[in-house]
């Protein structure tokens, strides 16, 4: 039938959530999933738990996870809770001001938008909302305990991902593995935002990411 999952990556879209499944996958102890974003706990919980345990092989020793964008459901957390409670749960977040203007253009590329990204936040406050972390981790951890978390910033998987990646498996109760780091998902080209734009934003988001810095116990430098 296939097994349960050993972790799932829950972070919010255009965190690095792709590439950060491709490097945890890579390591020959962890077997992928039939594929990365199953969406079982959000949108497909009524094909039933079997469904869901046939979506993962049967690998033994091995472990095997997921990468779907659970964080931001307000009902998934209780719905794994129940199914898998000692799930192993990582999570990846990006700076805000990055994240927004990620989706923007994710957007703009596939047509769905056309207006500058100045509009696009005012017009459609989903662009800035996804970037407000905390009150989503805060609803997680009331139902897991905290060593069922591990935190990872984008920016370090980006600048440092031999050393992160080294961190993600030792959670995960791996040996350490020297992922293909040369090899990069999902990546967007694009002019960079405006610098106003971003002191704008930065300030923005500061109070958002306050509370995150004070529920995680940790600093990100993403005001500055």
């Amino acid at each position: 039938m296939g097994k349960y999952p050993d972790f799932l990556i829950i972070g919010e879209m255009k965190c690095g959530t792709t590439a950060l499944y491709k490097y945890v996958t890579g390591h020959p102890q962890i077997e992928p999933a039939t594929r990365k974003e199953l969406a079982f706990f959000n949108s497909h919980f009524n094909k039933g738990i079997r469904w869901y345990r046939r979506q993962f092989p049967d690998v033994g020793k091995h472990l095997t996870g997921e990468a779907s964008g659970y964080l931001k459901f307000p009902d998934v957390s209780r719905r794994v809770a129940k199914v898998i409670p000692n799930v192993k749960l990582i999570v990846i977040l990006r700076n805000p001001v990055d994240r927004a203007y990620s989706h923007y253009h994710m957007h703009l590329e596939k047509k769905k938008i056309s207006i500058p990204f100045e509009k696009a936040i005012k017009q459609f406050p989903v662009y800035l909302e996804q970037g407000k972390y905390e009150w989503k981790l805060r609803r997680w951890m009331k139902v897991f305990p905290a060593n069922q978390f591990f935190i990872i910033q984008n920016e370090q998987l980006n600048k440092l991902p031999q050393k992160t990646m080294g961190s993600v498996f030792r959670f995960l109760g791996l040996r350490t593995y020297s992922v293909n780091v040369h090899k990069k998902y999902n990546t967007q080209n694009y002019t960079k935002i405006h610098p106003r734009t971003r002191e704008v934003l930065i300030d923005y988001y500061k109070p958002y990411n306050k509370r995150l810095y004070r529920l995680l116990n940790k600093q990100f430098d993403w005001d500055q």
